[in-house]
């Protein structure tokens, strides 16, 4: 009896165990199924991301292009601006709250009022070269029309520089600046005799190299009558 019940109980192990390994490779079927599904998921997504990436990368090239195409269009229509001249004393009166932040670096004031009046707001003065003995003014003739005319450098920068000192103080009140002030007084530009002060030689050197600079982008007159 005790043989049989032996014999029963290891019938029941062997067939319990079998029913595990059987449980086992269901489960190790379903887990290389997973996997197996989870490697295409990955490879589905992975070849999304790459046709996401080209279609990014191809609508950029294009954005680039269009960028480029607007930027040569930009400068075509800079290289082609006509620019109004305004003949040279006839120039509108700047706002002040352009010209007071000139105030604030006295000794360049005077060379940068005159840029911003005549060349950069305006185009009605200009040196043709470094060398040259004179520099031109666009003025309104007897019959009406507009042209260059040649003028004394070293007697014209003077003059306009005068014209505009004055101008900066009785239009633009650049004595109440109190920088602008002590500059004008110390360095004599009120007496008799200034033209023989260093800060006006300095003043005059300034607005010539910067006719200097104006000029290396000018090659010709042609055009303007």
């Amino acid at each position: 009896m005790s043989r049989h019940e032996k014999h029963c109980k290891f019938a029941e192990c062997i067939s319990g165990k079998d029913e595990i390994i059987q449980r086992l490779e269901i489960e190790n079927r379903h887990l290389r199924s997973m996997y197996m599904n989870t490697d295409v998921n990955l490879a589905l997504q992975v070849a999304n991301l790459q046709e996401r990436v080209l279609t990014l990368t191809t609508e950029l090239a294009s954005e680039r292009k269009k960028s480029n195409k607007t930027i040569r269009k930009i400068t075509n229509n800079v290289n082609n601006v006509t620019i109004n001249i305004i003949p040279f004393g006839q120039e509108k009166r700047l706002d002040h709250n352009i010209v007071l932040p000139l105030l604030q670096t006295p000794s360049d004031s005077v060379p940068l009022y005159i840029k911003l009046k005549h060349m950069d707001n305006n185009f009605n003065l200009k040196m043709n070269n470094a060398r040259s003995k004179t520099i031109k003014l666009m003025k309104v003739d007897e019959s009406g029309a507009a042209r260059w005319v040649s003028m004394d450098k070293k007697k014209t920068i003077a003059d306009i520089a005068e014209n505009n000192l004055d101008e900066l103080r009785e239009e633009y009140n650049a004595e109440d600046v109190q920088l602008w002030h002590d500059w004008y007084y110390s360095s004599k530009l009120d007496q008799f005799g200034f033209d023989n002060q260093p800060e006006w030689k300095r003043m005059l050197k300034k607005i010539e190299n910067i006719l200097n600079l104006q000029s290396s982008d000018i090659t010709s007159d042609k055009g303007v009558s």
